[in-house]
């Protein structure tokens, strides 16, 4: 009975260690077979994700906390093109001709009020609508807002802000 017992000590001593290396082993991203990657930029050391990515001519558009951010494709350089006051999580970044348009949520509570608006020619945040629990959004090319959100805790609706 006591070896049965130090049998699977031993067991379960092994499947540890053996998920602690096999976790440090798939820590790096890998590719399907015939594909490639390469990193064009990181957040390492900020410990602030990156979200909510859209490509407009030749950049790649993405809130980072406070900062939205464009990442050139030709040379991976990066500019702040705008900051947001007050965000509470991933702002949802939009590129349509060539305005870039963020919706973020001031806070934490319920209803989980959200901004949406844009990024001026100087790099300010322009409110435009607030509603709670936005979940997504598109601009059409006339301007016209489409937004998913959750105002009232009753299910998720579609709505248009012109």
């Amino acid at each position: 009975m006591a070896s049965r017992g130090m049998m699977r000590s031993e067991v379960m001593f092994y499947l540890i260690v053996s998920f602690a290396v096999s976790a440090d082993a798939v820590a790096a991203f890998s590719t399907a077979p015939g594909y490639t990657s390469r990193q064009l930029y990181t957040s390492a050391g900020t410990f602030m994700t990156i979200s909510s990515l859209d490509l407009d001519g030749g950049k790649l558009y993405f809130g980072q906390y406070r900062d939205i951010k464009s990442l050139e494709l030709s040379d991976s350089s990066v500019q702040t093109v705008g900051t947001i006051a007050g965000n509470t999580g991933d702002p949802l970044v939009i590129r349509n001709n060539g305005t870039t348009y963020i919706a973020y949520g001031i806070s934490y509570n319920p209803p989980y009020p959200y901004r949406m608006g844009y990024i001026d020619g100087g790099g300010n945040y322009v409110n435009q609508l607030d509603e709670d629990g936005i979940y997504d959004a598109a601009v059409n090319p006339n301007g016209g807002c489409y937004i998913v959100a959750n105002p009232d805790a009753l299910g998720s609706k579609v709505f248009r802000y012109d």
